[in-house]
């Protein structure tokens, strides 16, 4: 998708390759992409939409309720989000815990994480914030939202072997005024759960007890058969970011919010500006399904999708050399199921497809979400 395909001309010296290549965004101009088509694995992570969700929106919008959008003047939505939210942290409390929300009295419904996210950066920018930190292969929108407003990114790597040493050895050849420090749990690179997450952000505090810690946990109710608890009561975490896209396949409806310990004057205004249908949306979601319950009913699909491309990468590229992964070579030798829906990593394979995989770190991601769809919909 071009400029000229809406019919507009590109803003004058904007090269929309070095743009995607300077912030990990997939562009679309590779010749893996067939591959990967052909294949039913996607660079770009697309939610996966569950026939029970359609039913649940179909059902609501079947016998759409007009009448709560009745003598607006009266007000009588304005506490709408806050149904959302009491909602939403009872979901989401066999993963984390009974009191960690507390601590983050401001909470506003936004369109998703990403305006949340958007919002938070540019607040960062506005008060006078110098950079942000992310791992390498992180969710590509912390450095583009970032990058549109001046601020310098900074990208260490996550050590694959779980060492904080070096990670922290890194961040000290970094100069880390006025940054903050932005992660996803489950993580984005490659979709499982960082079992390090805690005892590196308690590291960031005694080291680095100045920059804040900002956690996306977007993936929270999407694993399927991951017992996971993640652990946000943490001094220097000030902003949870958290969305239903992923959880449920309603990345369109814009379902999501952001718990800030301190208030948010550029969020404020959400009270009354807000899509209440969404919202509304979230809330029957919620009631109807636990976290991780639909991800967990369709694992049997998801591990029948993986080995059926992996015969098919056996077929066009033959064995591999060792095997496998060992924590995921029960499901297949050359795709490795991540904890979280629709995502896997693929190893052992051709170096310009491994290549055209890459995020800057050591696994090639990859989305199941076409595979998964012609089979949950046949």
């Amino acid at each position: 998708m071009t400029w000229s395909d809406h019919g507009m001309e590109a803003p004058e010296g904007f090269d929309a390759e070095t743009f995607a290549d300077k912030n990990f965004i997939p562009y679309p101009a590779n010749e893996m992409d067939g591959l990967l088509e052909e294949l039913g694995m996607k660079r770009t992570i697309y939610s996966l939409l569950y026939p029970e969700v359609e039913q649940v929106v179909t059902k609501l919008a079947g016998n759409f309720p007009h009448r709560m959008y009745h003598r607006s003047y009266e007000a009588r939505l304005d506490g709408l989000e806050t149904e959302f939210f009491n909602r939403w942290i009872a979901w989401g409390m066999p993963r984390l815990g009974r009191t960690w929300f507390t601590q983050f009295p401001h909470r506003y419904a936004t369109a998703g994480s990403s305006e949340a996210i958007r919002d938070s950066i540019v607040v960062h920018k506005a008060k006078g914030g110098k950079s942000i930190i992310v791992f390498s292969g992180e969710y590509e929108g912390y450095s583009a939202f970032a990058d549109a407003v001046g601020l310098t990114v900074h990208r260490i790597r996550r050590d694959p072997n779980g060492n904080l040493d070096n990670m922290l050895e890194e961040l000290g050849g970094l100069d880390l005024e006025g940054s903050a420090f932005y992660i996803s749990q489950p993580s984005s690179l490659d979709g499982n759960i960082w079992y390090e997450f805690s005892d590196f952000v308690n590291l960031m505090n005694l080291y680095y007890p100045k920059v804040p810690v900002r956690v996306d946990i977007c993936y929270l109710g999407s694993l399927a058969n991951q017992f996971y608890r993640i652990d946000l009561e943490k001094p220097n975490v000030d902003t949870v970011f958290f969305s239903l896209s992923k959880v449920f396949g309603v990345y369109y409806h814009r379902i999501g919010g952001v718990f800030h310990r301190n208030p948010q004057p550029t969020l404020y205004g959400n009270r009354w500006f807000k899509n209440a249908f969404s919202l509304v949306v979230g809330i029957k979601l919620m009631e109807a399904f636990k976290p991780d319950e639909l991800p967990h009913k369709y694992d049997s699909v998801r591990q029948m999708v993986a080995n059926q491309i992996n015969d098919e990468l056996f077929r066009r590229f033959g064995p591999t050399q060792s095997g496998g992964s060992e924590r995921l070579s029960v499901y297949s030798n050359r795709i490795g199921l991540s904890d979280a829906f629709p995502l896997a990593n693929l190893w052992e394979i051709p170096e310009e497809l491994a290549k055209a995989l890459n995020r800057g770190t050591d696994n090639s991601r990859v989305c199941l979400t076409p595979a998964l769809d012609k089979e949950i919909w046949k």
